[in-house]
């Protein structure tokens, strides 16, 4: 009887009077509801990120910038854990590509708040895939608008992707060859698709052969990116990869806008490409597996065992840990 909400579902029950009557199953059905609400236990988030220039001697600047956001919301009996995080690796030259990633994860973080200001969490929960994909969509116009004001000075573009978690599902969104995977109940599932000339070929069945110049330039190749000299249209922002539905046990025709629920010892890991480029998927699960509950230290050794693999990329690690 001490719990709050338990009082008014069981007078809900028991009185004849007044609007605080049970007058159905619906009623008590919903009674029961906001009482599950003030009892709800919301899902805590974890983020650590490393980001670094690498090891090769040439590179006078690190292309890469991330960026997160989270807030704790409450509308009415319930509370809500509110994220967005992300990855962006520069393209073009040396100080444009460092601008407009720079920009980008600055201008989502940005849109991420006004949205959650304007909308609240539950409209976020219901459809996370729908805000990701906005959110991304403003910052593919904020850096577009960069270049219209500045065109001598801004010749550069990023990939962009992007997580948002509110309350128990998150989103994606998703330009580039940066990645977002998932770690859970020992698999890592990969929620993004590159967007490289390699995947372009791979669809129409012409692939270079591994190994070969051709097949090192098509992975090279960016397909698909925020720009400063264009806006990229929301249809070529992709949300959660449909493959990944059945390994997240959702359906792949809800995916796209009502992302996927998520649950206790999940991990995020967002990486440029100067960290998958060099591990395989087999490479950060083991490494997720050792530093499973640390996030900081998983961020680390996934950025310490690139650089030792001998990246001569930037590298850039966001873990996000769900408990």
């Amino acid at each position: 009887m001490v719990t709050p909400g338990l009082m008014q579902v069981v007078a809900g029950c028991v009185t004849p009077y007044g609007e605080l009557a049970y007058r159905s199953a619906e009623d008590l059905a919903a009674g029961l509801a906001l009482w599950g609400d003030e009892l709800h236990d919301p899902l805590e988030l974890t983020v650590a990120s490393r980001s670094t220039i690498g090891s090769y001697i040439f590179r006078k600047n690190n292309q890469d910038s991330c960026a997160h956001a989270i807030f704790n919301h409450r509308g009415g009996s319930r509370s809500r854990r509110v994220g967005f995080f992300c990855v962006a690796d520069g393209i073009g030259g040396i100080q444009d590509g460092e601008r407009a990633s720079a920009l980008a994860a600055r201008t989502g973080c940005q849109a991420f708040a006004r949205a959650w200001a304007r909308h609240g969490a539950a409209p976020m929960e219901e459809a996370p895939v729908h805000f990701a994909r906005a959110i991304a969509k403003v910052t593919s116009q904020r850096l577009a608008i960069e270049g219209e004001l500045h065109p001598d000075g801004n010749r550069g573009g990023t990939t962009f992707s992007a997580l948002l978690v509110s309350g128990g599902r998150a989103g994606i969104a998703h330009a580039g060859d940066s990645r977002v995977a998932l770690v859970r109940d020992g698999a890592l599932i990969p929620l993004t698709r590159d967007h490289t000339l390699a995947s372009i070929l791979e669809k129409l069945g012409d692939l270079p052969e591994a190994g070969s110049s051709a097949s090192a330039t098509s992975l090279r190749t960016i397909s698909r990116f925020l720009s400063t000299g264009f806006e990229l249209e929301l249809e070529r922002i992709d949300g959660p990869h449909s493959a990944a539905a059945a390994a997240l046990g959702v359906d792949a025709a809800t995916l796209d806008e009502r992302g996927f629920p998520i649950q206790r010892g999940d991990v995020f890991i967002l990486t440029s490409d100067g960290a998958h480029g060099e591990l395989a998927g087999e490479d950060i699960l083991r490494l997720a597996r050792i530093h499973s509950t640390q996030p900081a230290s998983l961020a680390a050794a996934i950025e310490r065992s690139a650089l030792d693999a001998g990246t001569r990329d930037n590298v850039t690690v966001m873990v996000v840990a769900v408990s």
